[in-house]
């Protein structure tokens, strides 16, 4: 099935009368720029090409991306997107992965260099929630197809007191403490609920070759409020920990030949 992004872009097209090919370059593109996007070879095209694009189909990026269904020109000002749902550029904060612990003050200094940054946005699913970046630093997620060095966006609740209902099937950020209370393991982990039990998954082994385990929670044990009054803590067998996010989207940069 053909995804939004180019069902509205082959729709402007015949709204504008011009082909793939001559928007392309009216554009500044390459020539197959738009037919690429159309045939789904050109991944996640960049805000700047969307940005062109939007100008040469007289239409606005909010339309182009889905955030709003306002497709004339004269309509961009009355249509406005959703803050949550507008690509922006966000610091990526740092790097998750299982089996290391670090004080929460430094976990966006475990990137060497300056903190890079990366387009996020929202999802009409969680429209109020607050979007971030943060890069996948193992390959506790081989088995999901996300790999080392991935971007993930992660979508929060906008409130401490919202609960983010765990699914099978979801990927979540977790924070996890065991002994000492000032340091965390942050981690990224696949949700799978049997019965009354969830189970925080990894993948089968991290990098020097050992099993991790499950995270656990058991839904009997839950009172009402959360943990401590927070509705998105658990304990667990060793400690105890909190989910802050849904990763809602991930980005990976493609090598390209000498």
């Amino acid at each position: 099935m053909e995804n939004e992004l180019a069902q509205r872009i082959r729709s402007r097209l015949e709204t504008v009368g011009k082909s793939a090919a001559a928007a392309s370059l009216e554009a500044g593109l390459g020539r197959s720029a738009v037919t690429d996007i159309l045939s789904g070879n050109s991944g996640s095209p960049r805000l700047t090409t969307l940005e062109k694009l939007a100008d040469v189909l007289e239409c606005s990026l909010a339309y182009l991306v889905g955030a709003s269904d306002a497709a004339d020109p004269d309509d961009r000002t009355t249509a406005p997107t959703p803050p949550s749902l507008a690509p922006k550029r966000v610091p990526i904060v740092g790097a998750v992965q299982i089996g290391v612990f670090q004080e929460e003050d430094i976990f966006k200094r475990s990137l060497s260099g300056p903190l890079p940054s990366a387009f996020v946005r929202g999802t009409e699913k969680l429209p109020d929630w607050t979007v971030s970046a943060t890069l996948l630093a193992d390959d506790s997620l081989e088995n999901f197809h996300i790999s080392r060095g991935d971007i993930l966006t992660i979508a929060s609740p906008p409130t401490k007191e919202q609960a983010i209902p765990l699914r099978t099937g979801m990927l979540v950020g977790v924070k996890r403490r065991v002994a000492h209370e000032g340091i965390v393991e942050i981690s990224v982990r696949y949700v799978k609920q049997e019965g009354s039990k969830i189970h925080l998954c990894a993948g089968d082994t991290d990098e020097f070759g050992r099993k991790p385990r499950f995270l656990t929670i058991d839904l009997k044990t839950v009172p009402d409020e959360g943990l401590d009054g927070d509705p998105n803590q658990y304990a667990v067998s060793d400690g105890r920990i909190r989910i802050f996010g849904i990763i809602i989207r991930i980005e990976r940069e493609i090598a390209i030949p000498d």
